[in-house]
């Protein structure tokens, strides 16, 4: 049986996220199940970052101010919370360019 998953949107996503982060910047993949025609059928549904932000990535130390801080603990409480979440799913820890790779395949006919 050929499977595949309509994956455009998380693969815009990706790309995004590589013009911005880099494509050695690491994620956790996170995997979705169903029973297809009696058969398990996994594929990527969504990612959360791997690594933890830093308040570089908010604003250049020199300028960093009151609400850059603000910023950077509600970047620090969403990642907190992703990597929570983590717990109930299967997850594979990859960087942005090898999740590309594999959403590419997957939005292709298996």
């Amino acid at each position: 049986m050929k499977n595949s998953v309509e994956s455009e949107e998380l693969i815009a996503d990706v790309k995004e996220d590589i013009e911005l982060f880099g494509e050695s910047f690491k994620v956790f993949a996170i995997y979705s199940y169903a029973l297809v025609n009696g058969q398990d059928f996994e594929w990527i549904s969504s990612y959360v970052d791997a690594e933890k932000p830093t308040r570089d990535e908010i604003a250049e130390p020199e300028l960093f101010d009151e609400e850059d801080e603000k910023l950077y603990q509600k970047a620090i409480s969403d990642f907190e919370h992703n990597i929570e979440s983590l717990k109930q799913t299967k997850h594979e820890e990859m960087t942005l360019v090898e999740l590309l790779i594999k959403l590419v395949k997957q939005n292709e006919i298996m």
